[in-house]
């Protein structure tokens, strides 16, 4: 069976060419705003995985599910091949989020509809700034 041992979100993930390892930037954990609609310039979905030694190595009947409460914006089928080894990781980069309202964001990873993990953030409203009303002298 597959798990999820890792999932995380961040504004950029690196690797490093030579040793293979990845440097999270900017753990996402939150994202406050004082207007609605918002944007979020850019987040990676880090997901760290594993099988069984009798789970098929390349599997296409992943998704990653992205819902804002109970909407669901973005719904996406993947493939990830784990190259004959029993752990892999995968990255989805999600440019230019569009979030509508306030509420927890989620991105989920199901396999042949089962969820095996997700990382859940509030969204949250700030009051908006005092408004300063100027008199002419």
């Amino acid at each position: 069976m597959y798990s999820v041992k890792l999932t995380a979100l961040a504004e950029n993930v690196i690797r490093d060419g030579d040793r293979n390892n990845l440097s999270l930037i900017n753990i996402i954990e939150n994202v406050v705003t004082s207007n609605f609609p918002a944007v979020v310039p850019r987040m990676v979905s880090l997901w760290m995985l594993s099988r069984e030694p009798d789970d098929p190595a390349k599997v296409t009947a992943f998704e990653l599910v992205c819902s804002l409460g109970d909407e669901v914006q973005h719904q996406v089928s993947l493939e990830v091949n784990f190259n004959d080894r029993l752990a892999t990781r995968a990255l989805f980069t999600l440019d230019s989020y569009v979030l509508p309202h306030a509420g927890i964001l989620t991105t989920s990873l199901r396999f042949n509809g089962a969820e095996l993990g997700r990382y859940a953030i509030p969204v949250i409203a700030m009051a908006p700034p005092p408004q300063i009303k100027i008199r002419p002298t």
